[in-house]
């Protein structure tokens, strides 16, 4: 659920950079306004996507070692993580 919180996050926040882009150039009257409105808003995207990922996801359970199950006398014992 936090993912989509993010993603959804990100798609409003570079839309409004994108808007709000768009009409400062467009009144300053710099051409390729749309173009640059978006790509500034795709660069926004993406690098607030890659942070957040970095930053929210965990990432402490990388030395988990983990036993799979073994059989042992005709009965299944189960595997564990340490």
């Amino acid at each position: 659920m936090q993912r989509y919180i993010i993603i959804l996050i990100c798609l409003i926040g570079s839309s409004v950079i994108f808007y709000l882009l768009s009409k400062i150039l467009k009144r300053l009257k710099i051409k390729n306004a749309n173009y640059l409105g978006l790509l500034t808003s795709i660069i926004f995207f993406i690098t607030t996507i890659m942070f957040s990922f970095l930053y929210f996801e965990p990432h402490n359970n990388i030395t988990l070692k983990y036993t799979p199950p073994k059989i042992i006398d005709g009965k299944i014992e189960k595997g564990k993580f340490k």
